[in-house]
Parts: structure tokens; sequence; C-alpha cells
């Protein structure tokens, strides 16, 4: 049913510009957005790798009429690809190996835990805008859904320091127990994770005028409503500020 949700707007997209009066455009969105994860996300350790920074190409379909008061309005649809990274350090339990010795000890010692998440969603944004007049400078807003198509969480833990000492001894060119200085503690969809996505969009941009077209440069910033998440985790969101390119077409 989403689905069907979804490829209805599309079509709505590209069918609307052109059932409507004139100087209707329809346009296509491309670029790359830089996100920001914030919040507390905790496994099984009892760290908090919540917060890191990422990036990801987004591209989209666009289209609008003219409505009042020198406003347009518009619905774009587009895939969003997110991708972020956070650490942090916590004493954690672990088996360790002496590289020079050999020996074989277990005991509490720093470890960087490390969170790699991907997420693919497809937004639909509907919106108002307004250009100053004679300038081509235009800013736009409004809300944001998106149906999460992938998620990936990836988390690893290595040993920060590699001279530790424990239980009074030092330990040179210390080892985890697999051999490394780093293990995969989990690897797979994001659990419990929220299907939805609601934001509020904000954009700036400028037009140059090509012919009955237009191209520009496009800053959006993306600021979430809704989390990743709510089970072990409090507040976990990611922001985004995106860099586009927007072809419009006049109809």
């Amino acid at each position: 049913m989403k689905h069907r949700f979804f490829g209805a707007a599309i079509l709505l997209i590209i069918v609307w510009p052109l059932s409507a009066r004139a100087q209707n455009q329809f346009g296509i969105e491309f670029g790359e957005g830089f996100h920001s994860q914030s919040g507390e996300v905790w496994d099984s350790c009892g760290c908090n790798p919540g917060s890191g920074l990422g990036s990801g190409l987004t591209i989209g379909i666009l289209g609008d009429v003219p409505s009042y008061f020198g406003l347009r309005a518009g619905i774009k649809a587009r895939l969003d690809y997110k991708k972020t990274s956070g650490s942090d350090v916590f004493l954690d339990s672990v088996i360790v190996q002496s590289g020079s010795t050999g020996q074989v000890v277990a005991g509490r010692i720093p470890l960087t835990h490390r969170l790699d998440i991907t997420a693919t969603y497809l937004s639909l944004s509907p919106y108002l805008s307004y250009e100053i007049p004679n300038t081509g400078l235009y800013f736009q807003f409004g809300p944001s859904v998106s149906d999460l198509l992938s998620s990936q969480l990836t988390e690893t833990r290595s040993i920060k320091y590699s001279t530790v000492t424990l239980n009074g001894q030092a330990f040179n060119n210390v080892v985890l127990f697999n051999g490394s200085n780093s293990e995969t503690t989990a690897d797979g969809p994001i659990s419990y994770v929220n299907q939805w996505r609601v934001s509020a969009l904000i954009s700036a941009g400028y037009e140059i005028p090509v012919g009955r077209s237009t191209i520009g440069p496009v800053v959006s910033y993306d600021y979430p409503l809704t989390t990743i998440r709510s089970v072990n985790a409090s507040n976990w969101k990611i922001s985004s500020i995106y860099g586009t390119i927007v072809l419009k077409f006049g109809l």
C-alpha cells in the first residue's frame, strides 16, 4: 500500500505541471547530503557511539505550479542515501594476548567502539516556494515524509592502546583473542528501526535562466522530527544539510 502511495505521488509530480496553467515547471535535483548523527544509542557494552558525521548522495524529481501571493506550490520525490559514523572509548571486558610474550589475560581495557550506519529513504516533500522578484533567489519550506527502504548497522571494537596494564603487569603489542586489534560485534539491519521518518525541510536556491529552463544551486536543511529508533536509544536522530543542483524545465 505504501509503495502505491509513493508511486501515485511521483505520477502526480509528472502530470500536475502538465495539466495546470502556464509557467509550470518540472525538474530534477541531484547532489550530496552531509549528515549529522546525534542523541544516544546503547549497545551491550553500555557505551554510546551515537554521535557522528557522514555523507551520501541524493537524487529526485520535482514539479511546481504558480500559486497565490507570489508563491509557487510544488512537490518533490527523492532517493536519499545517508551514511554516518560515530565512536566512543569505553572500558570493556576483553581477553587479550600479548604480542611480545604470547601470554593470554582477561581484564578491562580502553576499547574504541565504532558505529557505522547506512539508511536509504524514499522521501516525499510538498513545499511552498517564494522568489524575490527579479533576483533569481528563492526560498522553499515544507514537510518531508520518508519511507525506509533499507538500513545497515555495523559495530566494531578495537584496542585503543597497544600497551596496557592488567593486574599490575604491563603487556606490549596486545591484540584481541582473535589475533587482531579489532573485531566486528554487530553487522546487519538496524534493529527496532522506525519505518517512517518525518522532518521539516528548508531550502534556499538561485535560478539561472537558460531559455525556458533554469539551472542553479540549492542549499537545504533537513530537521528531523522523528528518531531512528526508540529502543536502546534516546533522541537518536540524523539531521542533514544538502548541496544540490536543480534543473527545471518550463512547460
